[in-house]
C-alpha cells in the first residue's frame, strides 16, 4: 500500500545566510521510498540536504487518503469527483517576532474558495495577520521518476469515506536530522 508523505526538508545555498526549507509531498510504501524523490525535487545543491521531519497522511476530515499510480485507464477506485484534498500553507505573525510563523493544514473541500475559508477558520488563534502563502489541490500529485529524472509519475489521490471519521493531526511522525545529501 502506498501513502502520501508530507516531508519538511532543509539545506543551504552558497549565498544563503540561514538554512533554506521547503516541503515535499512524496508517495511511497515507506518514508525511505521518498528519498530519491526529495533529491530530484531539491533545486539547490545536495550538500547538506536533510529531512527535518515528516508525517504520513492517512486520514483527513473523515476521509481515507489513497494514492494510486496513474496508468492508462487507472481509475479503478470510485472517485469522489466533488470533494478534493487540499494543502494550505498559512502564514502570519506571533507577537513582534521578525520571521513569519507558518501552519500546515490539510483539508477536504469542493472548491479553492471553500478550502481557503476553512483553512483560515482552522488557523491557530495565536497567529496575527493570517494569510495564505500557498494552496494546492491534491487530486493529482506529480513525483519525479528516479530512473528518468526529467519525467514524472502521476499519482491520483482518492478520498474514501472513513467509517470512523478519523482525522490525522498534522504533527510530525518523526523529527530530527536525516541527511540525504553528502
Amino acid at each position: 500500500m502506498y501513502f502520501l508523505y508530507l516531508i519538511y526538508i532543509g539545506g543551504k545555498t552558497k549565498e544563503s545566510i540561514i538554512e533554506n526549507h521547503d516541503i515535499v509531498l512524496g508517495i511511497g510504501k515507506n518514508i525511505e521510498d521518498t528519498f530519491d524523490q526529495i533529491k530530484l525535487t531539491w533545486h539547490k545543491k545536495l550538500k547538506g540536504l536533510h529531512i527535518d521531519s515528516y508525517k504520513k497522511i492517512r486520514f483527513i476530515d473523515g476521509y481515507e487518503i489513497i494514492p494510486q499510480k496513474k496508468t492508462m485507464g487507472s481509475n479503478k477506485l470510485k472517485a469522489n469527483n466533488k470533494l478534493k484534498l487540499w494543502f494550505v500553507y498559512i502564514g502570519g505573525y506571533l507577537g513582534k517576532e521578525i520571521e513569519e510563523s507558518h501552519q500546515i493544514i490539510f483539508l477536504v473541500a469542493k472548491t479553492k474558495e471553500e478550502a481557503k475559508e476553512n483553512a483560515k477558520a482552522k488557523a491557530r488563534q495565536t497567529i496575527r495577520m493570517v494569510h495564505i502563502d500557498n494552496i494546492l489541490k491534491l487530486d493529482i500529485i506529480k513525483v519525479k521518476d528516479n530512473t528518468k529524472p526529467n519525467e514524472y509519475n502521476e499519482w491520483l489521490i482518492h478520498l474514501r469515506k472513513d467509517e470512523l471519521e478519523r482525522n490525522d493531526n498534522i504533527l510530525a511522525d518523526w523529527q530530527g536530522y536525516k541527511r540525504l545529501g553528502y
